[in-house]
């Protein structure tokens, strides 16, 4: 659990899941809302998910899209026809948050991940850059799945603002952590 009591992490509007159930298009949602002319100018780095076809198998990859610069990394592996698995590469999603983890140095305006699940609420995936960001006071946004709402709930209690899968909802988060007034927004 983050130790928010403590007063080291941020207070919870720096902090907000979008809770979304499996047919939702989460990370389209996301990314509409980051398409906001009133953002330009702003330093918003992370993460978004997207699929794409398999190699080698029936399946889909997992692939991540950078909001910083645009690279695409694949999160999954190819574990053989058959496989009953979780193909979710470890390795892979630890080399990304370390890429994550090298762009905060920069203080940028806003962290996006694309997820907090089940690997997060273990202490692995982008948990550690989820809690660098906070205590390098960046406001952090990420996509919770229904099904995990109850680790992402163990894990942060009452620090984090709990938003709806809809456009509106997340821009106004991504707006008020920017620093973006209605007035500028209007202008936009």
């Amino acid at each position: 659990m983050i130790p928010g009591s403590s007063g080291i992490y941020a207070m919870p509007s720096k902090l907000a899941a979008v809770v979304f159930d499996p047919e939702t298009p989460v990370d389209d949602m996301m990314a509409e809302a980051l398409a906001d002319p009133a953002l330009r100018g702003r330093r918003i780095v992370g993460y978004l998910q997207g699929y794409e076809p398999g190699t080698g198998c029936d399946c889909t990859d997992i692939v991540l899209r950078a909001l910083h610069d645009g690279s695409r990394r694949k999160i999954t592996q190819d574990l053989g026809t058959g496989s009953q698995g979780c193909r979710l590469d470890s390795v892979a999603l630890t080399e990304v948050a370390g890429e994550v983890d090298a762009v905060l140095a920069v203080r940028p305006d806003l962290l996006v991940l694309n997820r907090f699940g089940k690997v997060e609420a273990e202490g692995g995936g982008f948990r550690a850059t989820l809690e660098q960001a906070l205590l390098s006071d960046v406001p952090v946004l990420i996509a919770v799945g229904r099904k995990h709402l109850g680790f992402w709930q163990d894990y942060c209690g009452d620090l984090a603002e709990t938003l709806p899968c809809d456009v509106p909802a997340i821009r106004g988060f991504i707006r008020e952590v920017c620093g973006i007034d209605a007035a500028v927004a209007l202008r936009a």
